[in-house]
């Protein structure tokens, strides 16, 4: 259990890295690419924040903009 834990406190820690550095990222970006990428962006971010908070709900609605419905 303890050992489970830890996992999940550093999931959260690299998580945590990992929306500082992509903040960092995007705002290093030239205004004419932020454009573009930002709501593909911002739905990367709430799926990782979702996950970090355990909000699978979130996640699946997210997942659902991106599913191919083609098959």
């Amino acid at each position: 259990m303890e050992n489970t834990k830890e996992i999940v406190k550093q999931v959260k820690k690299n998580l945590d890295k990992l929306l500082k550095q992509n903040d960092q990222i995007l705002s290093n970006l030239p205004e004419e690419h932020k454009s573009k990428i930002l709501p593909i962006q911002l739905d990367i971010q709430a799926v990782m924040r979702a996950a970090k908070s355990g909000d699978m709900n979130k996640i699946t609605e997210i997942s659902k903009k991106y599913a191919d419905t083609s098959s």
